[in-house]
């Protein structure tokens, strides 16, 4: 690891992002365990791909390596959706939203991120549901009620995917 504190400082910070999501989803296994369904919008999976684009390669190796030894402990989804749109209209949504913190996001690099979560789909060894956000309305009733009905299909069948 290199000496220069804003590298020191990313992998510090990510793993306090860890840490905190960790104990999110013990909480969220608390209400499982309790006869509780659960929504989220976070998946320990995201973990990994948001630490790749902050952290040196050594330092994205040794927190998968802890993602690794964590996951085992917390409840993975039952049903993953994977929002997914085309990097033109991820970069239109950015500078629509007009915020400082986003405000040097390239193309690039959002056709990077894109391709990083649609090599995790690819491999998800669970349910998974992929939705293209360019024709799915999330305030269109019958989009919603078409998704529930996918979930409740894939929640009551024995097979994956």
């Amino acid at each position: 690891m290199t000496d220069h504190p804003k590298v020191a400082l990313a992998l510090r910070t990510e793993l306090t992002f860890l840490a905190l999501r960790v104990a999110q989803l013990r909480e969220v296994a608390d209400h499982l365990a309790a006869g509780r369904c659960m929504v989220a919008d976070w998946a320990l999976l995201k973990q990994a791909i948001f630490a790749a684009t902050t952290l040196q390669p050594d330092d994205t190796a040794r927190l998968a390596a802890t993602i690794e030894i964590w996951a085992a402990s917390v409840p993975a989804p039952d049903v993953l959706i994977g929002l997914s749109a085309p990097a033109a209209t991820l970069d239109a949504r950015v500078r629509r939203r007009g915020r400082d913190i986003e405000a040097r996001l390239t193309i690039d690099q959002l056709a990077a991120l894109s391709a990083a979560f649609d090599a995790v789909f690819a491999s998800w060894p669970g349910h998974l549901i992929r939705l293209d956000t360019d024709t799915f309305d999330a305030l269109d009733e019958q989009h919603v009620t078409e998704l529930a009905d996918r979930i409740r299909r894939l929640v009551t069948s024995s097979e994956p995917r």
